[in-house]
């Protein structure tokens, strides 16, 4: 049982491990990364608090024995709330994400429940973390609820629809995309693409009053793909990408008022999300950029090439423009 600590876990394995991985060492800064979480929308729970103060910052990457699984958890509110997962339709309560399983995000609630998402299936793990972490790990313990189980790339559904309809006609049906490639179609249509245009007036407000103009072009791509946050895992043809469709969180780095990124681009710079760990940019004239504060790239001039770029293996990809490990800045 960890020392001070107000959860019960009954598991000798779990409790060394955590231990092991830093568990009390020292309280987890949080301050600052719940101003962050807040502005993008997200209100901690009581709950989701002491959670956070208990187990914040610790990473586990466990190995499989007899009795426990292996596992992959990181207590991370800030990764966790790049994915904003429509998970409330399931909790009926507000839920606060504390941390990642492997690619889920483990999201705790006011009442003590905990659940988690992909962005296409949907986990209830029990009401309380203690119950979580158990069924987590060990393997004589009850697995999670599943709530929903989505559509995936690949899948049986998938694949039914395209032996009754042609692959281009079945491309068609996703929403008017403006890429070609079927694949990036299939993934952002899945991911609610097209559904409905997401309403960015807030999002719009807030960005202004912080300086920054949006254009015609800016203001279309935001309704598009605004909300939408991807964890693909690529395929032959395609690399995994993280990306997120959120320019409230991507402009809290600012990385379009430093210098180099201003060197390459005169037009004035919109943030429109991450990639990820790089704020995605877009310019007046349509142009695509981005930067992590050490390096910035170009990625197109357009928001279909940038995807093209992100996803597909046999494209140019991105232009690196400044590296701060080069002596010289690299051209456009």
């Amino acid at each position: 049982m960890f020392k001070n600590n107000p959860f019960s876990i009954s598991d000798n394995y779990i409790n060394e491990l955590f231990l092991k991985n830093g568990y009390g060492k020292n309280k987890p800064r949080l301050r600052k990364l719940l101003k962050i979480i807040k502005d993008i929308g997200y209100s901690p729970n009581d709950y989701a608090l002491e959670v956070l103060r208990q187990f914040g910052d610790i990473r586990i990457e466990s190995n499989d024995d007899n009795d426990h699984y292996a596992v992959k958890l990181n207590f991370s509110p800030l990764t966790a709330a790049i994915y904003r997962y429509d998970i409330e339709r399931f909790s009926s309560e507000s839920a606060f994400p504390i941390g990642m399983l492997f690619e889920n995000v483990v999201y705790v609630t006011s009442s003590h429940k905990v659940y988690s998402s992909d962005g296409i299936d949907y986990y209830f793990w029990g009401d309380s973390i203690e119950v979580f972490l158990i069924s987590a790990f060990c393997k004589d313990s009850n697995p999670p609820q599943v709530l929903y189980k989505g559509l995936r790339l690949g899948s049986s559904l998938v694949d039914e629809r395209r032996e009754k309809k042609h692959a281009s006609d079945f491309a068609l049906e996703c929403f008017g995309l403006p890429v070609s490639d079927l694949y990036i179609r299939e993934l952002f249509c899945s991911h609610g693409y097209g559904r409905n245009d997401y309403d960015i007036e807030e999002w719009i407000q807030i960005l202004e009053k912080q300086g920054y103009v949006p254009n015609d072009y800016v203001i279309n791509v935001l309704k598009k793909f605004g909300g939408i946050s991807l964890n693909a895992k690529g395929d032959v043809d395609h690399y995994a990408v993280q990306i997120w469709f959120n320019p409230i969180f991507a402009a809290e780095w600012k990385f379009d008022k430093d210098e180099p990124l201003k060197a390459f681009c005169s037009d004035s710079l919109f943030p429109v999300g991450m990639l990820f760990d790089e704020i995605v940019y877009v310019s007046e004239t349509h142009e695509v950029y981005s930067s992590s504060g050490d390096s910035c790239s170009y990625w197109g001039d357009s928001i279909e090439d940038f995807l093209l770029a992100v996803f597909r293996k046999d494209t140019e990809g991105r232009k690196l423009l400044y590296n701060r490990n080069y002596e010289m800045p690299v051209e456009k």
